[in-house]
């Protein structure tokens, strides 16, 4: 199981030595050897990056030497218990869902993971660069937003044409036949999605749409709270898919867990109200 990383990520952490030289994919991705893949699984390589950033701001910290170099799920999860709480000292915290993902192998979100780290590593040193530059009074270009968190799609670089998407592309929500289609037509119309791209979030226990709600669609969580909201006013419709097969309320709220992790607290309170009525 190799891990490939985004080009930019790639150079970044050679700036580091956390990497060592790799060949470029033709996609543009640079797939690391089996051992260093799987030194970023276990959490070690992660370990590295950390402590290089907590010594960048004269902070010491021990995390290598109190991590093992061992592949059982165990040693696994052990090594990234220590993680998230070093994730938490630099106020980025790491969900227990991604971490579980991350422990099962998904090299995605490690992928994923890392932008995250090497966005928020940007940020300061931008930060400084302002502050140093502050009585020159140079004005600094605010951080350009990361990438879309969803792999394998065309979200970020959508075709004029699937940007021009309207109502009339949409079937009302009280006319869909079943849950998935509800959901589908629902997530295809607030982030602007084809048919086919939404289907991927639902995809591995929707793990893709997880990342979403927690984190939102590039920072922002407007139209995730829009697609709660359209769901919130059609439980009635929700309430027929229940009654048509139980399983449904089982694919319904594996939907809505993740919102009740959300970094925005309205998407947290959208969930709930939607839990709430299904509950009630």
């Amino acid at each position: 199981m190799s891990v490939q990383l985004d080009y930019e990520i790639y150079k970044w952490l050679q700036q580091f030595g956390i990497v060592k030289l790799q060949q470029t994919k033709n996609t543009g991705k640079v797939e690391l050897d089996e051992q260093q893949s799987k030194q970023f699984i276990n959490g070690v390589k992660f370990g590295e990056i950390l402590q290089k950033l907590f010594e960048m701001k004269n902070i010491h910290v021990n995390l290598v030497d109190t991590m093992k170099n061992q592949h059982t799920p165990g040693v696994k999860l052990y090594n990234w218990n220590i993680l998230q709480d070093a994730f938490k000292k630099m106020n980025l915290p790491l969900d227990n869902d991604i971490k579980n993902l991350i422990v099962q192998g998904d090299t995605e979100m490690i992928n994923e993971l890392l932008k995250d780290v090497h966005e928020r590593d940007q940020s300061v040193r931008k930060s400084r660069s302002s502050l140093q530059s502050e009585d020159s009074k140079i004005i600094q270009k605010p951080p350009s937003r990361p990438t879309s968190k969803l792999p394998n799609t065309q979200y970020d670089s959508q075709s004029d044409a699937s940007k021009e998407h309207n109502s009339k592309d949409f079937i009302q929500p009280t006319d869909t036949k079943t849950l998935e289609e509800f959901l589908l037509n629902g997530l295809s119309k607030h982030l602007s999605l084809k048919q086919s791209q939404a289907a991927q979030l639902l995809q591995n226990g929707n793990k893709y749409l997880a990342h979403l709600v927690v984190k939102g669609v590039k920072g922002e969580f407007e139209q995730i709270i829009n697609w709660l909201s359209e769901i919130y006013a059609n439980l009635d419709k929700v309430y027929q898919f229940f009654e048509q097969d139980n399983i449904n309320v089982h694919l319904f709220l594996s939907c809505l867990k993740p919102g009740l992790l959300s970094k925005e607290q309205e998407v947290t309170l959208w969930s709930l109200r939607i839990m709430g009525r299904v509950f009630l």
